[in-house]
């Protein structure tokens, strides 16, 4: 069989594979960027939120947390494995804050499942 040439492959720029990068062209962020990640979102914030909010968010964090992996991936690739600990560091802080809001949502979830089961056995106590 012939092997296509890199130029040849033809992606269409909606390909899934994209969401794993912020950039088409480039799989780094420069790193300024990573300054407007924000905050966690705290547990007293995620309880006022409804069910769908929550599940939409969640998802919104793991990508998130994919892009940044990726990233780390893409550094070590590029510095080599000696630098690996200086990427890790470099993306510490936005990383921690993804992985922080999605404990809080993990946490909010099994607080209201806690409660769900609550409300069913005390139902079924006076029924």
């Amino acid at each position: 069989p012939i092997t296509p040439s890199p130029s040849a492959i033809i992606t269409p720029d909606d390909h899934p594979l994209y969401q794993f990068f912020r950039f088409r062209d480039t799989a780094l962020t420069h790193p300024d960027l990573h300054d407007d990640i924000g905050r966690p979102w705290g547990v007293p914030e995620l309880r006022r939120k409804r069910y769908e909010d929550l599940h939409t968010l969640w998802y919104v964090c793991l990508k998130e947390l994919n892009l940044i992996k990726t990233e780390i991936s893409a550094l070590k690739g590029v510095l080599g494995k000696s630098t690996t600990t200086s990427a890790q560091a470099m993306l510490k802080e936005p990383k921690q804050s993804v992985v922080t809001s999605l404990k809080n949502i993990r946490i909010v979830l099994l607080e209201r499942n806690a409660a769900y089961e609550n409300a069913q056995k005390i139902l079924k106590e006076k029924g």
